[in-house]
């Protein structure tokens, strides 16, 4: 109950700085609701004293209830500038204003911001008592509301226990694809793209 969304409030012109802007506010209100649930697996198997298995899988359901929005007023402008408005914001522009008023991230964008389904399976395996070689690989659905899609990805570890303090590896991550994205734009966040990598890394311990 009571959820922080963000609701469209009347565009206006503010004109107290001589140069007319035109302001679009957000209102931030707790006037929304949800039910989610969901469920988790992990099931450990180790074949051996030298390689062992772990699987995981998890399931999320978001329901979130939808709220009154009041779309733009042009009616609030001050006398003149809507049809202003409708000659300077074409094309494009017209577009995005369409966008705004369209805004509504407690449905479909709040629901579809989290992978429904998400499983993982991670291998430990001893080549000898100093050598491991480890992988792991993910599966990530898909967020409907930021339009990203599933993926896979596979990261890798090869380390060398030189002594009881001293480690060294090479660490591969996202090795399946060059970049991929995992999350989307949202609130002023621009989503990137995670890349491929390979590291080097060395750990004292002591």
């Amino acid at each position: 109950k009571n959820l922080a969304v963000t609701d469209l409030g009347s565009p206006f012109l503010d004109l107290r700085t001589g140069t007319p802007l035109l302001v679009i506010p957000f209102i931030y209100r707790n006037d929304a609701g949800a039910q989610d649930y969901g469920a988790e697996a992990a099931l450990d198997f180790d074949f051996s004293k030298r390689w062992k298995l772990r699987g995981t899988y998890s399931w999320l359901k978001m329901n979130v209830h939808p709220y009154p929005m009041a779309p733009p007023n042009l009616g609030n402008l001050p006398a003149g500038f809507a049809g202003l408005l409708n000659n300077i914001f074409s094309g494009p522009s017209a577009a995005v204003l369409a966008q705004i008023a369209n805004f509504n991230p407690s449905a479909a964008t709040a629901e579809g911001g989290a992978p429904e389904n998400q499983a993982g399976l991670r291998s430990y395996f001893n080549l000898t008592q100093n050598i491991m070689f480890d992988n792991s690989v993910y599966y990530v659905g898909g967020l409907r509301g930021r339009n990203i899609p599933a993926y896979v990805r596979l990261d890798s570890r090869l380390a060398w226990k030189i002594n009881r303090k001293l480690e060294a590896s090479l660490v591969g991550q996202n090795l399946l694809s060059p970049h991929h994205l995992e999350f989307g734009n949202v609130d002023q966040v621009v989503g990137t793209q995670v890349p491929r990598s390979i590291l080097g890394r060395v750990i004292w311990s002591f």
